[in-house]
């Protein structure tokens, strides 16, 4: 669970909850500013900041990052580079598709180690003819048919790849305000959010779902973070 060191500092009670039902707790950044509008200086300010913020709620040391709408983009190694000074081991801020505000078609869709040593672990998509598609959770789940989904992660899982399947809290929350923004943002936020908890559990009942740090252990060689409760059993009924 990414959480903002914004929601840290104001809401304790919630992140620590999460890491007490064994979740991993990882970092969002503090305010939610996308990584390319800012100077190496202020990101590190920003992730330091954050990054403090969880882990003086949680207890333990964070070791996962995700940039605000995947905004690592090519040429932007400093910002790994930074998060490695951090103490982070791995950063999950790549969705290798085409977009209208975090476009990164041709960024590797495979984990990998980056140049500062710490992972690099990509939003899943479905490479074919010559494209990677989008089927690895967020609006994409919400509002593309359902069996182009379900086929696209199928297709992946058989080549042997984890999956990395996101969402965000307001996606399974029908109830939510409606604030007033343009047609795309408007579409972007509500289409979808009546089926879109039926569809996660449709993902729970096809998949098993662990932490980001149980999940690639393995493969990756990632320390679990101090503190994190879940033993090899518990970790597999925890969905990130």
């Amino acid at each position: 669970m990414f959480f903002l060191g914004w929601v840290a500092d104001r809401c304790p009670g919630l992140v620590r909850a999460a890491a007490s039902y064994g979740h991993e707790v990882a970092c969002h950044s503090y305010w939610h500013r996308t990584v390319y509008s800012l100077s190496p200086t202020m990101f590190r300010e920003d992730t330091i900041r954050a990054k403090g913020a969880i882990e003086s709620v949680t207890g333990q040391a964070i070791i996962g990052y995700r940039a605000p709408s995947f905004s690592i983009l090519e040429n932007m190694e400093w910002a790994t580079d930074i998060l490695a000074e951090s103490g982070f081991q791995y950063s999950s801020s790549t969705h290798p598709i085409l977009h209208d505000t975090y476009s990164n078609p041709n960024a590797n869709r495979l984990p990998h180690q980056t140049r500062s040593g710490i992972w690099e672990i990509p939003i899943t998509t479905w490479p074919i003819f010559g494209s990677n598609l989008p089927v690895g959770g967020g609006a994409y789940l919400r509002i593309l048919p359902s069996q182009y989904v379900l086929t696209g992660l199928k297709q992946v899982a058989d080549k042997g790849e984890t999956l990395m399947i996101y969402l965000h809290p307001w996606e399974i929350d029908f109830d939510q305000p409606k604030l007033s923004a343009s047609r795309k943002s408007q579409a972007r936020q509500y289409i979808g959010l009546n089926h879109m908890e039926r569809r996660l559990e449709r993902l729970i009942d096809r998949y098993t779902f662990s932490s980001i740090a149980s999940a690639f252990e393995n493969e990756l060689h990632i320390c679990k973070p101090l503190g994190f409760s879940c033993d090899s059993n518990g970790a597999k009924a925890c969905v990130q």
